[in-house]
This record gives C-alpha cells, structure tokens and sequence, in this order.
C-alpha cells in the first residue's frame, strides 16, 4: 500500500522504505504525519545520491587513468619498423615531382598505414594511395584523405566546416 502523501515510501507490516535502493526509514510509519515522511524521504534520497556521486566519481576516475590511456602493446622491434615503414613512404610521397603531399600526414602501426590530412584533388588522392600501397612493409591502408582544392580559383574556399 503507498502513501498519499509521498509516493516515494511503500508501506509493508508497519515498515518504511524508501524507493531509492529500499533503505528503511526508522519512525516515518509510526509517526504518520507527511513532514515525518517527507524529512525521511529527504533523508534517504540523499544518501542515494551521495552513493551515486561516488560511484561516478570512481568511475571517472578509472577511465582517467586507464580507459582514456592508448596502450601501445607493441614492442620496440615493431615500433621500429613501423617508423621505417612511416619514413619509407614519406619518402615516396616527397619523390613524387606531381604529387603536393605537404598536408598528408602519415602514421603506421602493425603494417596497417594511416593516412591523414588533404590532397588537392581525386588524381592526388590516388596517387597517395598508390605510393603507399607500393612501399614494402605495408599490410593494409587506412585512407582518412579528404579533397581540398586549396583556394584555387572556381572552388571552395576551405574544408567544409
């Protein structure tokens, strides 16, 4: 049976209980009165919340020193070939006489390049793409490319914002 006067209390053989969590409430049944059961509603409501605080606070917490943190769970001898492999295809891309590769950045781990930044247009896009499929070591690439046309006249003035 519920309470008219307060709908977060649950009356059960004379026992009080708060909804948040089933907390009992000593004293708000007997006394009766809607101020006795609404100061013990108050009571029990915040220490829910406070319970909640804290758990979102050690949840925080956590993901602050481990989940928001990239583990690089490779070893120097794979670090090192990847920065090989970064150096080898910025070489490629600077070796290029028609190719501007000036804004694409290059990154690698494991084999797999990644690929960033803007070229000038869809023959530059495929160019890039091209080059770094060719470098040895290379397993897969991941293109993050976008077309940028630089300000030249007839085009947009930038990257869409």
């Amino acid at each position: 049976m519920q309470s008219s006067c307060n709908p977060l209390l649950r009356y059960s053989f004379n026992e009080t209980f708060c909804a948040f969590g089933g907390h009992r409430i000593r004293g708000c049944a007997r006394a009766g009165t809607s101020a006795d059961m609404n100061n013990g509603s108050k009571r029990c409501r915040s220490r829910f919340v406070r319970r909640c605080l804290r758990g979102a606070l050690a949840a925080a917490i956590t993901l602050a020193v481990t989940g928001c943190a990239t583990l690089d769970n490779r070893t120097p001898q794979e670090r090192a070939a990847d920065q090989a492999i970064v150096r080898r295809i910025e070489a490629a891309l600077i070796a290029d006489p028609y190719l501007d590769a000036d804004h694409v950045t290059v990154e690698v781990s494991g084999g797999v390049a990644r690929l960033s930044g803007f070229v000038g247009d869809d023959m530059d896009l495929k160019s890039v793409l091209r080059i770094c499929w060719a470098v040895p070591g290379v397993r897969s690439v991941d293109d993050q490319l976008e077309i940028f046309d630089f300000g030249e006249p007839g085009g947009a003035e930038g990257p869409a914002q």
